[in-house]
């Protein structure tokens, strides 16, 4: 029966139901939201298929930082202009916008950065 949907949405359903519908869901392609109240609390669930890829490893707002320097060597070395660290770590991915003089990296994909 769940066949003609393109999304299913659950709201303070058992586990036991849940576990049900999503199994028939995924199975099928069908995307699923299931929402939750517990009194003050409450939880989200979303399956949204195989082909949702989810790179956001904590949750929080995307770091920004002033860039002082790049330099042109192959790879390119970021200096950032705060003195405060910056809280890239090696192997998060960055993109660059409203950059003067190497116009270029504004329009590259994310790129993987190692941090010195």
């Amino acid at each position: 029966f769940l066949s003609p949907f393109q999304v299913v949405v659950l709201t303070n359903s058992p586990l036991e139901e849940q576990l049900r519908v999503g199994g028939l869901c995924h199975g099928k392609g069908i995307k699923m939201v299931v929402a939750d109240t517990r009194g003050l609390f409450g939880q989200l669930f979303c399956d949204f298929g195989d082909e949702m890829v989810v790179t956001d490893t904590n949750g929080e707002q995307p770091l920004s930082a002033m860039i002082s320097m790049i330099t042109k060597g192959c790879p390119g070395e970021v200096t950032c202009l705060d003195e405060a660290r910056h809280g890239f770590e090696s192997g998060d991915f960055v993109s660059f916008t409203e950059v003067d003089g190497m116009e270029e990296l504004n329009r590259c994909p994310p790129m993987e950065i190692k941090v010195l």
